[in-house]
């Protein structure tokens, strides 16, 4: 790829309306409507992005709402706004970062979600993704020490 194409900036005086797609890093420091898909997104503060956001990692200093779909580190700073729907690899906030959103940590080692229901902190079902899911999900419980897992029918301890 052409380093000149690896960072695209929204300027702060630049409203963008539709899809925005890079292989490198788009820096938001004005306004998205629509979604951006690339390696790493920055939203300055003063930037907003309304819409889907897929990024490999995002930080967040102004105001991002919408599904949010980061594949690694999702990090929002004290100025940070996220609202939404957000999967995330790994997630870091500092002191005054907003988050109101439907949230849910989907690691990239482990393919599909872990559906997960907590009964009074007393049981914790997990749902019917796979051995894979359910062996994460008992690692979980044994660095909690505080439930009970149900064991998944046809899973056996290491199963893939």
């Amino acid at each position: 790829m052409n380093s000149a194409r690896s960072v695209a900036v929204i300027g702060p005086d630049l409203t963008i309306t539709g899809d925005i797609r890079n292989g490198g890093t788009i820096e938001v420091q004005g306004v998205v409507e629509g979604s951006i898909s690339a390696d790493r997104v920055t939203i300055h503060g003063g930037g907003r992005v309304f819409g889907l956001l897929a990024a490999g990692s995002a930080d967040v200093d102004g105001t991002l709402q919408g599904q949010v779909l980061v594949r690694q580190l999702l990090q929002i700073g004290a100025t940070g706004v996220v609202h939404g729907d957000v999967r995330y690899g790994k997630i870091a906030m500092q002191v005054g970062a907003n988050l109101n959103a439907d949230v849910r940590n989907v690691p990239p080692d482990i393919a599909g979600d872990l559906n997960l229901a907590v009964d009074r902190g007393l049981r914790l079902l997990v749902g019917e993704f796979g051995c894979r899911a359910h062996q994460a999900a008992l690692e979980l419980v044994a660095a909690l020490r505080a439930v009970a897992v149900e064991r998944h029918g046809d899973c056996e301890a290491g199963a893939q």
